[in-house]
Formats: structure tokens, C-alpha cells, sequence
């Protein structure tokens, strides 16, 4: 597979040329069935709404553009990893190009799409990238979690990610990686009610495991803001009943042997 284009302005996306040329020859390259030509579709579709800002405000110009996109192929990008074929600069260049432009459309599509599967279908691959990216990538994925996070839809898939270590470990240091695990703790709180007593069971669970896995990542660092951050997701989430199970849960965990 092709690596990011070093240079935008050999591209046709030249903020000299015709935009929507540029954009109908994207759309088909995003539309296309080979990786490669799907691979050059996003870095020129990344360098459009870089330059146009006509385009870039355009909401059904945003909807059309995202609607082409493959979110299997975008996940794929994030999984990229070194290998006898592809060198590191090619997997670190594909995983910064899905960032880049997922980033980008956590900002320009619509709150309610926000909530959709094609959106909220990569959270699990966002949140393993954090762990391959670099300082600027990291930002942009954790912004974008973040962003994903705020809506309930957003917030309860990130809770039902299997493997949410990377991102808890980033929150040790990160405070916006900590605010992402508050926006999902807090509404795994307040909309754990709202359900089946199966379903409900479920997300407490997991919402239960964030914080056990939070806690067990804080051993032996300074525990002022994670207590910070389960006082205020209690307040947020206005569940009184959960204080005291999660206090309790903590002293335990404190007074357990080394």
C-alpha cells in the first residue's frame, strides 16, 4: 500500500485547481475496492477540506464524503502494524492518516452522526492505536474519543470495548485521555437504568471494570485525581447509591497486600 503523499500540492487537490473535480475524483478513489487507491482517496479528501473551506463547511459536501468512506478500511489503518512487507514509517503513516481524518470528521459531521455505527464502530481501534501513535496522533485520536464520548451512543460503546487498557494507561498521565473515561463513566451511570435488568447488569459490570482497571493503573502514583475523577463522575451521574459500593471497593483495594 502507498504511503502518505509527502507533498500536497503535486496532488489534484491543489488549492489552484477546480475543488469539485477534485472532490468527484476523491469520492471515487474512497469508493473504490482496492486499498491502495482508498489509501490515496483519504490523503487527498484530508488535503481538501484542509484548503477548501467552502467544502469543509458544507454539510451534505461532509455527509457525502463520510458516506464514502469505509469504516473497515479506516480500522484497518489503525491496526497497521510493522511487518516483513511494510516498514514502520508505512504503519506509522497509516495509522496517522485514520486519526488524522476521523479526527477531522468528529468536528465537521453533524451531533447526531456522531452516534451512528459507522462512527462509533471504531472506537475500539482508535483506543488501540493510542498505544502505536505518536505525541500529535495521540492528541488527535484522544480529541476525537472524546468527542465520540460526549454523545450516550459514543460513551457506551467505548465502555463495551474489549480491551480499554491503552487508553486507562494514558489517563494516568493524559488528563484528556481522564476526561474521556469520565465522559464514558458518567453516562455508563446515569443510562445503566434505563434497560432490562440483563442489559443493565452488563453495562454496570463494565462500567465497574473501567473503574477497577483505573484504580489498579493509579497503584503506587499520586491517587489524587483519580479520586478526583470517581467524586465527579458520582456527582455528574447523580447515582448516590453507587458512592458508598465504589468507596468501599477502593478501601479494599488500598488495604490489600502488595
Amino acid at each position: 500500500m502507498a504511503s502518505l503523499p509527502e507533498n500536497s500540492a503535486d496532488t489534484p487537490t491543489s488549492s489552484t485547481g477546480d475543488p469539485q473535480a477534485a472532490l468527484a475524483q476523491t469520492l471515487t478513489l474512497l469508493k473504490s475496492k482496492n486499498d491502495t487507491s482508498r489509501f490515496v482517496g483519504l490523503s487527498l479528501l484530508r488535503t481538501l477540506l484542509d484548503t477548501h473551506v467552502l467544502l469543509r463547511n458544507d454539510p451534505i459536501t461532509i455527509t457525502r464524503c463520510w458516506g464514502a468512506i469505509s469504516p473497515k478500511f479506516l480500522k484497518k489503518l489503525l491496526q497497521a502494524r510493522r511487518t516483513d512487507k511494510r516498514s514502520e514509517d508505512e504503519a506509522h503513516n497509516m495509522v496517522t492518516l485514520a486519526v488524522s481524518v476521523i479526527h477531522a470528521f468528529t468536528v465537521l459531521l453533524e451531533q447526531e452522526a456522531l452516534e451512528e455505527q459507522q462512527v462509533t464502530e471504531l472506537c475500539g481501534a482508535l483506543i488501540e492505536s493510542l498505544a502505536f501513535s505518536g505525541a500529535a496522533t495521540r492528541v488527535l485520536a484522544l480529541q476525537a474519543l472524546s468527542t465520540i464520548a460526549s454523545r450516550p451512543k459514543g460513551a457506551s460503546a467505548i465502555c463495551q470495548v474489549e480491551d480499554i487498557k491503552p487508553l486507562v494507561e494514558a489517563a494516568v498521565e493524559d488528563e484528556l485521555a481522564m476526561s474521556v473515561i469520565r465522559f464514558v463513566l458518567t453516562s455508563t451511570m446515569k443510562y445503566s437504568t434505563g434497560g432490562d435488568e440483563e442489559s443493565t447488569n452488563q453495562t454496570q459490570a463494565k462500567g465497574d471494570g473501567i473503574i477497577q482497571t483505573l484504580i489498579d493503573a493509579f497503584e503506587g502514583k499520586d491517587q489524587i485525581r483519580l479520586l478526583e475523577t470517581i467524586a465527579d463522575v458520582l456527582e455528574e451521574s447523580q447515582v448516590s447509591s453507587r458512592k458508598q459500593e465504589v468507596t468501599e471497593s477502593m478501601l479494599v483495594h488500598d488495604r490489600a497486600p502488595f
